[in-house]
């Protein structure tokens, strides 16, 4: 059986202890409503920093450098004008 490739498929936040929200852009309502539950249940008073990147199609996170390495690795469709011209960092926009 041979292993399957990442494959980049949303945007996703990780806090510091692990946590990942996921939405189709960083911070939009379904990410907010995650990272609400999640301040409500941990009773965490402010927004730790947040770290932007993706997740693959396994729920692993990546950074925006390691997935926009994935992203040409694997030839996924890509925008790079939408994606606001780079082609070091991958931005939500860009994907689709």
């Amino acid at each position: 059986m041979t292993e399957r490739q990442p494959w980049i498929v949303c945007a996703a936040c990780r806090a510091p202890d692990g946590f990942i929200a996921v939405g189709p852009r960083h911070f939009d309502d379904t990410m907010c409503r995650q990272i609400e539950v999640w301040h409500s249940a941990n009773s965490v008073p402010n927004t730790p920093p947040w770290e932007q990147g993706f997740v693959d199609q396994f729920g692993r996170f990546y950074g925006r450098e390691q997935a926009m390495q994935i992203v040409k690795d694997n030839k996924q469709p890509f925008d790079a004008e939408r994606n606001g011209g780079s082609v070091e960092l991958l931005f939500s926009e860009g994907l689709y």
